[in-house]
């Protein structure tokens, strides 16, 4: 079961980080037109020096990186979803059938092996157990 738990969660994890890998170069590339845009007016305008030039280009990277950053994390999101979907929820149906086991005993043992962080516990309902007063 934890070797399971173990090729389910990086399955989620590979396509989601290779998503948002994907996200992040498209938003720097499509976040640096409006750049070169600006660029080109200020030039044209004869608007351009030194400080403004500085100004423009710190401001420009921090919405760059902001942009992509919001691309990724949206990504990947999504594609984990959509591999929960399409090749985990399938594998793990398939598994209670072969165990007969059921569903929140499935969840409860694998939320016990899977490290806190893991994408895979998003999409599990554990059994919660009573805190001590």
């Amino acid at each position: 079961m934890g070797q399971l738990a173990n090729s389910l969660n990086e399955k989620l994890l590979s396509a989601g980080s290779s998503s948002a890998e994907r996200a992040f170069g498209i938003g720097c590339g499509l976040g640096l037109i409006p750049v070169i845009a600006i660029a080109i007016i200020l030039y044209i305008l004869g608007v351009v020096n030194l400080i403004l030039a500085v100004v423009v280009g710190v401001l420009s990277i921090l919405f760059l990186v902001s942009f992509a950053a919001l691309l990724a994390s949206i990504a990947r999101v999504n594609v984990v979803k959509r591999t929960y979907q399409s090749d985990v929820l399938p594998a793990i149906e398939q598994y209670l059938i072969d165990s007969g086991m059921s569903r929140v005993e499935f969840d409860t043992r694998i939320a016990e092996l899977l490290p806190s962080g893991s994408p895979l516990l998003e999409f599990l309902s554990p059994l919660r157990q009573a805190e001590p007063d």
